[in-house]
């Protein structure tokens, strides 16, 4: 698939007024910008199975497996020439669910990966382009649910359970230039309908 356009992060020149509101110089400022396109193929496989088939108690399980190789290429190269992929666009991802659904009781336990990615790009003293990237992740969620009365049902969700961080680095793996660490979030509620 050929992208005529799409949305990035980029520098562009601007000019800023002095105090006396004329503008006298130009600075580079971040922003998001058209960016100049480029083409991404790929596929997806995708399974999902209830194994129904299973001697009770285990007739209650299921999956959903799927998984996307989708490389692509853009305008943008790095500091070797080398041309860069689209913005927040992972190579590989995957995404994996195992699920139990009996009675009143569902479970899930669910992983997503993500490969590394272009975050954005920079032009540290206007010289050439440094890519910014975020390394690859994997986030595993679960959910509990028991529903006690006909349209009544208490959860749990718990996103992100091994505290999975985000490690963004500058062209080089080991260049780490800054971390995003969320925290595992646990939900308690209650459901009902009318």
């Amino acid at each position: 698939m050929v992208i005529e356009s799409f949305v990035e992060n980029g520098i562009v020149m601007q000019g800023l007024p002095d105090i006396d509101g004329v503008i006298r110089r130009e600075v580079p400022v971040t922003t998001e910008i058209n960016g100049q396109g480029g083409d991404i193929k790929g596929f997806e496989v995708v399974y999902q199975q209830a194994f129904d088939f299973l001697l009770a108690p285990f007739d209650g399980l299921g999956t959903s497996v799927n998984f996307t190789y989708a490389p692509s290429d853009s305008a943008n190269v790095d500091v070797y020439g080398k041309s860069l992929p689209i913005q927040d666009n992972s190579e590989k991802s995957a995404n994996a669910v195992l699920w139990y659904e009996k009675g009143p009781l569902q479970l899930r336990l669910a992983a997503n990966y993500r490969s590394d990615r272009l975050d954005s790009l920079s032009s540290p003293m206007g010289e050439g382009v440094v890519p910014f990237w975020t390394d690859s992740t994997l986030y595993f969620d679960m959910y509990a649910g028991y529903e006690f009365a006909e349209d009544m049902s208490i959860y749990t969700s718990v996103s992100n359970l091994t505290e999975e961080k985000e490690d963004i680095y500058a062209q080089w793996s080991d260049h780490v230039i800054t971390q995003n660490i969320f925290e595992r979030r646990i939900t308690f509620g209650i459901r009902t309908r009318f």
